[in-house]
Formats: C-alpha cells, sequence, structure tokens
C-alpha cells in the first residue's frame, strides 16, 4: 500500500473519530459494553468475541466513548487494509487498488457503521483475514495460512454466527473445485479444523453448562421477530440492501452476473443447465481461478440466504455486510476489465459514487440537513438515534436522589438498562427485569426482595403511542408503586424521546410465579369471556386482573402503531 493510500486513510480514520467523539452511543453499543464488563465464555446473543475486543480497548482508555468509538473505528481500518492486501494478492493493478479502498471506505452501510461498536466490527474483520488467508493460501502454498484462516473462522464464528456462511462457502468451493480435494489429505487441514474447534470450545462448553441457550437464541430467531414470527419482508430487504450498498453500486452487482453470464472467458453453446449457472456465477470459465472461484461463492451466500429469509422473516440489512467484501473486490477488478458490458458498468460505478457520497453525508450530517425537510419523522434522522439517552439518565438520577437515594435504577428492556448503566454516574450495572422478554440479562444478576426500584422505560419511537405492557404486573410483584408521567425529551422542536419512570416499594415476587401458577391450575380462556364490559379490578384472580388490563389497554391505546417516514 502506498504513502498517499496509507495517509488518506488514516485521515479519514481521524476525521471519524473526531466526528465520534462528538456523539454517543446507540443502546446496543453499551450492551455489548456491558458483556465486556462481564466476561463469559459466550452469552445468550452470540459468542464473547465482541465482549473480549471492546474488553482490550476499555482496558487501555477506560470506560469511555472515547474507548469504543476508537476501537470501531481501528476495526473498520484494519478490515479496510486487509481487504485492499487481499486484491493486491489476486494480482489487481493499481488502480483497482484503488477502487478496493474507495468501495470500501463509501459504501454507505461501511462508513456509517464503522463509528459503532457492533458485532459486525469485530465479524468483518475476521471475515476480512480469512480471505486473505485463504487467498494467500491459494498463491503460496504455504501451510500456515491454513491455520490463519481456521483461526479467523473460530474468532469470527466467537463474534457473530454468520461466521458460519463462510464455512459453508469453503466447503461448496472444494467440493467444486477437484484441483483443491488435496487439500482434503491435507494434515494441515484437518488440525486447522481442529484448531477452530479448540477456539469455540469454551462457546460450546457455555451453551453445555446453560442448557443451550445460545443455541435457544438462534433456532427462535430472536433478532428476527420469534420463531412463530412470518411476514413477507422481500421488498424491505432489497431496498435496504440498496441504501447500505449505495442504489448505483447495488445495481452494480446485478450486472456483475450480466457480465458473467455473457463473459468472453466463458462458452455457453452446447452447454447443460448446470455448467450455464456456474458461467453465471462465476464458477466456470478461464477467467475464474481457484481465488475468484471461492470469491463468488462468498459474496452470494449471504444475500441469497437472507432474501430467501426474507420471504418469511424480518432481515436485518447489516446481516449481509460481510458478504459485501468480496463483491467489493469483484467491483474493483471489473473497473478495468474489458469486454461486453464492462463500460457500462464501470460508468456505473463511477456515477455510482454520488449517490454513495449522499449517503455517506446524510449518515454523518443528518439533523442539519433535516432541516431541510421538516416533514421528516424525527425516528428516521439517524442523527437524534443516539440522542437523549444522557439526557434521560441525569432527569432519572436527580429524581432517585429527591425521592430515594436507596433505591437502584432498574429497567425492563435490555437496551434501555444497558445506556441507563452507561450515562448514570459511576456506570453501576442497571438490572433489566425482563418481563416478557429474553436475552443475556436473564442470565445475570436479578432484583432483590425487600428493596425499592426506580423503573424507566424509554420510547425511542416517538412517533408512535408507548404501550407499557409490564406495568400491570408490577401491581403484584411490589407492595406499592408510584407512577410518573411520560416526559418528552426535545431536541430543536422535535420529541426524539419520551421516557416514563415508576417507583417500586419493597419487592416481593417475580412476575413469572403467578403467571406459572395460574397456567399450571387452568387455561386462560376465561380472559377471552370476561373482556366485555369486566372492570379487571373486580376479578377475583389476580393474573386474570393482568391479562385483562394488558388486552385493554392495548385496545385503548392512541397513535400509530407503526411510524410513518413523513410525519403527519
Amino acid at each position: 500500500m502506498n504513502f498517499i493510500a496509507v495517509s488518506v486513510l488514516i485521515l479519514l480514520s481521524i476525521y471519524k473519530l473526531i466526528y465520534a467523539s462528538q456523539i454517543g452511543l446507540v443502546p446496543d453499543e453499551a450492551y455489548y459494553w456491558e458483556w465486556s464488563r462481564h466476561l463469559d465464555l459466550s452469552f445468550y446473543d452470540q459468542g464473547p468475541g465482541v465482549a473480549l475486543y471492546i474488553r482490550l480497548f476499555t482496558s487501555i482508555f477506560g470506560d469511555t466513548n472515547f474507548a469504543l468509538k476508537f476501537a470501531a473505528i481501528f476495526a473498520t481500518f484494519l478490515t479496510t487494509v486487509t481487504i485492499y492486501y487481499t486484491g493486491f494478492s489476486l494480482g489487481l493493478k493499481s488502480k483497482q487498488l484503488v477502487w478496493v479502498l474507495v468501495f470500501a471506505s463509501l459504501i454507505p452501510g461501511f462508513f456509517g457503521g464503522s463509528i459503532l461498536i457492533m458485532h459486525d466490527s469485530a465479524l468483518l474483520l475476521a471475515w476480512s483475514f480469512a480471505l486473505l488467508s485463504t487467498v494467500r493460501y491459494l498463491k503460496t502454498k504455504n501451510p500456515i495460512y491454513i491455520y490463519l484462516l481456521f483461526i479467523s473462522l473460530g474468532y469470527g464464528a466467537l463474534s457473530k454466527h454468520t461466521m458460519v456462511f463462510f464455512a459453508v462457502a469453503l466447503v461448496i468451493w472444494i467440493l467444486i473445485t477437484p484441483s483443491e480435494y488435496k487439500l482434503l489429505g491435507s494434515v494441515h487441514f484437518w488440525l486447522g479444523i481442529l484448531l477452530a474447534l479448540v477456539i469455540i470450545s469454551p462457546v460450546l462448553y457455555w451453551n453445555y453448562v446453560n442448557d443451550w441457550e445460545n443455541v435457544d437464541a438462534i433456532i427462535n430467531l430472536r433478532s428476527s421477530g420469534g420463531a412463530n414470527f412470518s411476514k413477507v419482508t422481500t421488498g424491505i430487504y432489497l431496498i435496504s440492501q440498496a441504501l447500505s450498498l449505495s442504489p448505483l453500486w447495488f445495481l452494480g452487482g446485478f450486472l456483475l452476473l450480466l457480465i458473467g453470464f455473457t463473459s468472453r472467458y466463458s462458452s455457453l453453446s452446447d452447454t447443460n443447465l448446470f455448467d450455464k449457472v456456474k458461467s453465471f456465477l462465476f464458477l466456470s470459465g478461464e477467467f475464474p481461478n481457484n481465488a475468484w472461484k471461492m470469491l463468488s461463492l462468498n459474496a452470494m451466500i449471504l444475500p441469497l440466504f437472507f432474501l430467501l429469509m426474507s420471504f418469511k422473516k424480518d432481515i436485518q440489512a447489516n446481516w449481509v455486510f460481510a458478504s459485501y467484501l468480496s463483491l467489493i473486490l469483484f467491483f474493483a477488478k471489473f473497473m478495468e476489465e474489458p469486454g461486453k458490458y464492462a463500460a457500462f458498468f464501470r460508468y456505473t460505478m463511477i456515477i455510482g459514487l454520488i449517490p454513495a457520497v449522499l449517503l455517506d453525508v446524510i449518515s454523518f450530517y443528518s439533523i442539519p440537513i433535516s432541516k431541510l425537510v421538516p416533514m421528516l419523522d424525527p425516528h428516521y434522522i439517524i442523527g437524534y438515534r443516539q440522542d437523549g439517552f444522557k439526557e434521560i439518565a441525569e432527569r432519572v438520577e436527580e429524581l432517585r436522589q429527591k425521592k430515594d437515594p436507596s433505591a437502584e435504577m432498574i429497567a425492563n428492556r435490555y437496551q434501555d438498562a444497558a445506556i441507563l448503566s452507561w450515562y448514570l454516574p459511576n456506570q453501576p450495572t442497571v438490572v433489566s427485569i425482563n418481563i416478557m422478554q429474553k436475552n443475556q440479562y436473564n442470565l445475570w444478576e436479578s432484583i432483590e426482595k425487600g428493596k425499592n426500584y426506580f423503573l424507566v422505560h424509554i420510547q425511542e419511537k416517538t412517533c408512535q403511542k408507548s404501550f407499557v405492557f409490564f406495568q400491570p404486573y408490577l401491581k403484584f410483584m411490589f407492595e406499592d408503586i408510584e407512577e410518573y408521567p411520560e416526559v418528552d425529551i426535545l431536541r430543536d422542536g422535535k420529541v426524539i424521546k419520551r421516557y416514563q419512570v415508576w417507583y417500586l416499594k419493597n419487592y416481593q415476587k417475580s412476575w413469572a410465579l403467578p403467571v406459572s401458577e395460574y397456567l399450571g391450575r387452568k387455561l386462560p380462556v376465561s380472559l377471552i369471556h370476561n373482556l366485555a364490559g369486566v372492570n379487571p379490578y373486580e376479578m377475583k384472580d389476580p393474573i386474570e386482573n393482568v391479562g385483562i388490563e394488558l388486552f385493554t389497554n392495548y385496545m385503548d391505546r392512541e397513535g400509530e402503531v407503526e411510524c410513518s417516514f413523513i410525519k403527519k
């Protein structure tokens, strides 16, 4: 990498760090930071990879905003450098390598996400090292790269379950590449697999002693709405990918398939359907050597898998990001490649710089830009996402000091608990009571009998009226409750957050106890029969009261069920 390229990357990273130091955390960042303070062999949601990575930086810089933002930006820097050297090892020319840096730096999903410390920070770093190790092995046949590949796969699996798709693509690539069958006879290959298993063994052991909680999170698809959730979200999935990759660069991905199908390197006459599909996917012909075959599978496995899932599940845009790394190399390759449609592809990608840069600018400066479009709902203005939490923490702490300094803060949502822990004085661990939820807080300390608490609920979708479904349960969990009214947090005349506080006296029992007792006695069909014209507080069974009150509160609430992009 030449001096100019290094300088540009460093300057861009410094710019991001200066910008990030002026903003706060989003709740998920605080959640993973809490993991780093409670290190374990694994966690309910994922393995310990991101927690270990964060702990490295907080050990040096303390539990500070700088530590977390620097960790995120440094991971992005290393990932970019690694994918650059992967392109270099593939034999890309100087101009093509410049395009590698351009795409890796300006893809909106990467640019906006680079200042957030998430699972993807560690995953993308591990994925890029795995790509480099595979390409270097194919070029040099040095077995050291086999071990580096499986170390990368192991750490990536510790960071996010998505890493398994790299391994799946690798297996498919070996199966369709006879010249690589000799890998299966290599002792280094099997020792590498053993090394990867050793690296992920803490997660396996943790699951064994914790009733396979981590596996439960995968099976029940908590991040996709749960195992019973079914909804076609394909349109939203495609739009989110177009915005994350940039619209014209997203189109460029389809143009690459067109190039592959009509490439001068593949003769499609008199071939069967399987051969045509292989050519379409860059898996046959003279051009795609073994490394490019591997990259082709790597680039497509996540987009195609989650495209299929989108017919039933809600898919988050960032789940596909790891495959962008291989796609970047294809983009750069064909920026200087001759052939049919290549010129059209090149012009599309160059013009695509404009929307990509615009989306990058919007991701960092959405608040001043939104003032030019006052009709936008605050929930969809990115800059407001991390704002307001510090003010909420300061306000509830002031209330606690006045009302009952001995009481502790708790929350129901894990996001609320984590972000309060970050912003409260001395950063205490805020317990999540997890009514009707399941996450890592279920496995941590709980609230104590006889103690008083302040329960905080934060509404981030302010365009939608809060539905506090857990409130009825509080009436038999605590001796007495005092409810405070909702409070709006304003910025530029817009409501960006809404929060509510309950003062809870003398904790007595878990919400789950009466529920389990009730369900053990009879089915809750009486809830349906008694909904019309019944005062829930006249019911004999307290859990029936709760069920009716929950249903009534839900049906009577006002406001939109979902937020609209344009304010109404």
